[in-house]
């Protein structure tokens, strides 16, 4: 679980310094602000697993010190669920697509049709999508995580969206 909540912590930090680029450039002091602020969250949080990280190693904890969803492990639960299930595997196809075109808008927003007035918004849009998608991913499909489908259809929908917010 400290494992995701590090690795969490990256993209939140990219796309926090995206933000602060942003801000800096529109010359925006309370977007620089809240990015900031953002900063000193995301050093708290670090700050947080890390000291857990310690206290684990230390002994000073009997077990893990957070499991995820049914008293599993958060990275058996990617393993075993996420990364095998066909509305899983919608969510992850979906992260990685809004990803890429996060990049891509990034670099030419031209080339994959976007106007480069709506760029920024769009970018920001792209990569904090897949956190989001995961959140509704966790709520939709939870918490039995059995295929139907409208479990099937829901990532579908969800994973399209932002795409339709870029493209309508």
């Amino acid at each position: 679980m400290r494992t995701l909540g590090f690795l969490c912590i990256l993209p939140l930090l990219g796309i926090n310094l995206l933000g602060f680029y942003f801000a800096a450039q529109a010359q925006d002091w309370r977007g620089i602000a809240l990015m900031l602020f953002m900063v000193g969250l995301l050093v708290f949080f670090a700050r947080t697993l890390w000291r857990g990280k310690q206290l684990s190693q230390g002994g000073l904890s009997a077990g893990p010190l957070a499991e995820g969803w049914a008293s599993r492990p958060v990275g058996e639960f990617l393993r075993a669920q996420v990364a095998k299930s066909i509305e899983g595997r919608i969510f992850l196809a979906g992260a990685t697509n809004s990803l890429l075109f996060a990049v891509l808008i990034l670099l030419s927003p031209a080339s994959i049709g976007v106007q480069a007035a709506r760029s920024g918004g769009l970018v920001v849009l792209f990569a904090m999508w897949p956190i989001l998608s995961f959140t509704l991913y966790v709520r939709v499909c939870g918490p039995g995580y059995e295929t139907t489908l409208l479990k099937i259809i829901a990532p579908l929908c969800i994973a399209a969206l932002p795409f339709y917010i870029a493209y309508r």
